[in-house]
Protein backbone atom coordinates (compact mmCIF):
# COMPACT_ATOMS: atom_id res chain seq x y z
CA UNK A 1 0.00 0.00 0.00
CA UNK A 2 1.61 3.31 -1.20
CA UNK A 3 0.51 6.93 -0.47
CA UNK A 4 -0.23 9.34 -3.22
CA UNK A 5 2.90 10.13 -5.13
CA UNK A 6 4.48 13.79 -4.76
CA UNK A 7 6.09 14.83 -7.68
CA UNK A 8 9.65 17.37 -7.67
CA UNK A 9 7.61 19.88 -9.77
CA UNK A 10 4.67 20.55 -7.15
CA UNK A 11 7.43 21.49 -4.67
CA UNK A 12 7.52 24.95 -5.47
CA UNK A 13 3.68 25.32 -5.18
CA UNK A 14 3.74 24.12 -1.66
CA UNK A 15 6.65 26.46 -0.48
CA UNK A 16 4.65 29.06 -2.76
CA UNK A 17 1.56 28.38 -0.86
CA UNK A 18 2.93 28.16 3.04
CA UNK A 19 4.67 31.22 2.03
CA UNK A 20 1.75 32.93 1.02
CA UNK A 21 0.19 31.41 4.52
CA UNK A 22 3.03 32.85 6.36
CA UNK A 23 2.76 36.38 4.80
CA UNK A 24 -0.78 36.72 5.43
CA UNK A 25 -0.73 35.42 9.16
CA UNK A 26 1.54 38.50 9.59
CA UNK A 27 -0.05 40.83 8.01
CA UNK A 28 -2.56 40.78 11.07
CA UNK A 29 0.12 40.27 13.75
CA UNK A 30 0.60 43.55 16.38
CA UNK A 31 2.92 46.17 14.69
CA UNK A 32 6.94 45.81 15.62
CA UNK A 33 7.67 47.85 18.42
CA UNK A 34 10.15 50.13 16.33
CA UNK A 35 7.69 52.92 15.88
CA UNK A 36 8.53 56.63 15.92
CA UNK A 37 7.55 58.87 18.73
CA UNK A 38 4.88 61.94 17.53
CA UNK A 39 3.56 64.54 19.49
CA UNK A 40 0.35 64.02 21.13
CA UNK A 41 -2.10 66.21 22.40
CA UNK A 42 -1.50 67.35 26.04
CA UNK A 43 -5.24 67.58 26.78
CA UNK A 44 -6.13 64.61 25.10
CA UNK A 45 -7.93 62.03 27.51
CA UNK A 46 -5.37 59.45 26.74
CA UNK A 47 -2.61 61.64 27.73
CA UNK A 48 -3.96 62.53 30.72
CA UNK A 49 -4.87 58.79 31.69
CA UNK A 50 -1.25 57.43 31.00
CA UNK A 51 -0.03 61.13 33.34
CA UNK A 52 -2.35 59.90 36.24
CA UNK A 53 -1.75 56.19 35.56
CA UNK A 54 2.37 56.87 35.72
CA UNK A 55 1.71 59.08 39.20
CA UNK A 56 -0.63 56.21 41.13
CA UNK A 57 2.14 53.85 40.46
CA UNK A 58 4.47 56.50 42.33
CA UNK A 59 2.36 56.74 44.88
CA UNK A 60 1.95 53.37 45.23
CA UNK A 61 5.54 51.98 44.82
CA UNK A 62 7.51 54.61 46.53
CA UNK A 63 7.83 54.62 50.39
CA UNK A 64 6.72 58.71 50.62
CA UNK A 65 5.57 59.94 53.70
CA UNK A 66 3.35 62.03 51.73
CA UNK A 67 0.93 61.91 48.59
CA UNK A 68 2.11 63.39 45.16
CA UNK A 69 0.03 65.47 42.93
CA UNK A 70 -0.01 65.96 39.16
CA UNK A 71 0.56 69.38 38.71
CA UNK A 72 0.19 69.77 34.92
CA UNK A 73 1.08 68.01 31.81
CA UNK A 74 4.21 69.85 30.14
CA UNK A 75 4.57 67.94 26.96
CA UNK A 76 3.09 64.63 25.30
CA UNK A 77 4.42 62.29 22.62
CA UNK A 78 2.76 59.23 21.18
CA UNK A 79 4.14 56.21 19.75
CA UNK A 80 1.94 53.00 18.28
CA UNK A 81 3.52 49.89 17.86
CA UNK A 82 2.83 46.49 20.10
CA UNK A 83 1.57 48.70 22.46
CA UNK A 84 0.30 52.45 22.44
CA UNK A 85 3.63 54.41 24.29
CA UNK A 86 3.28 57.56 26.04
CA UNK A 87 6.59 59.68 26.98
CA UNK A 88 5.28 62.19 29.51
CA UNK A 89 6.50 65.38 30.99
CA UNK A 90 4.92 66.31 34.10
CA UNK A 91 5.27 68.66 36.87
CA UNK A 92 3.95 66.66 40.37
CA UNK A 93 4.69 68.00 43.70
CA UNK A 94 4.31 66.85 47.43
CA UNK A 95 1.02 67.27 48.85
CA UNK A 96 0.44 68.07 52.38
CA UNK A 97 -1.86 64.97 52.84
CA UNK A 98 0.38 61.74 54.77
CA UNK A 99 -0.20 58.50 53.10
CA UNK A 100 -1.65 57.96 56.80
CA UNK A 101 -4.74 59.82 56.10
CA UNK A 102 -7.41 59.16 53.79
CA UNK A 103 -7.34 59.98 50.31
CA UNK A 104 -8.72 63.93 49.69
CA UNK A 105 -8.56 64.18 45.66
CA UNK A 106 -8.35 67.74 46.75
CA UNK A 107 -5.70 67.78 48.84
CA UNK A 108 -3.00 70.75 48.46
CA UNK A 109 0.55 71.33 47.61
CA UNK A 110 2.72 71.41 50.15
CA UNK A 111 4.06 75.10 49.58
CA UNK A 112 7.40 74.36 51.76
CA UNK A 113 7.43 70.88 49.80
CA UNK A 114 9.45 69.62 46.65
CA UNK A 115 8.15 70.09 43.30
CA UNK A 116 9.73 68.49 40.09
CA UNK A 117 9.12 67.83 36.40
CA UNK A 118 9.79 64.46 35.55
CA UNK A 119 9.50 62.28 32.77
CA UNK A 120 7.30 59.06 32.35
CA UNK A 121 6.82 56.44 29.95
CA UNK A 122 3.75 54.33 29.84
CA UNK A 123 2.90 51.87 27.54
CA UNK A 124 -0.86 50.70 27.69
CA UNK A 125 -2.76 47.85 25.27
CA UNK A 126 -6.62 49.00 26.10
CA UNK A 127 -7.86 46.08 24.35
CA UNK A 128 -6.00 43.69 26.85
CA UNK A 129 -6.73 45.88 29.85
CA UNK A 130 -3.25 46.12 30.35
CA UNK A 131 -1.17 49.52 31.15
CA UNK A 132 2.62 49.83 32.60
CA UNK A 133 4.42 52.12 33.92
CA UNK A 134 8.38 51.62 31.85
CA UNK A 135 10.19 54.50 33.27
CA UNK A 136 9.47 57.08 35.82
CA UNK A 137 12.63 59.72 35.88
CA UNK A 138 12.54 63.28 37.75
CA UNK A 139 16.28 63.43 36.76
CA UNK A 140 18.47 66.14 38.95
CA UNK A 141 15.57 66.11 41.53
CA UNK A 142 15.17 68.72 44.31
CA UNK A 143 17.33 67.80 47.38
CA UNK A 144 14.27 67.61 49.77
CA UNK A 145 12.50 65.47 47.18
CA UNK A 146 12.43 61.47 48.69
CA UNK A 147 15.53 59.55 46.86
CA UNK A 148 12.94 56.50 45.77
CA UNK A 149 10.95 58.85 43.77
CA UNK A 150 14.00 60.84 42.02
Amino acid sequence: MTGPLLRLSSIPLIAAGVAITVCAATAHAEPSSGGEWSAADVKSREVADAAAFAVDEVQFRFNTQYYVKLIRIVDAQKRVAAAVGYRIVLDIAETLCSKTETVDANCAVNPQGWQHRCIAIVYTKPWEHFTTLQKFDCGEADPDMPADVR
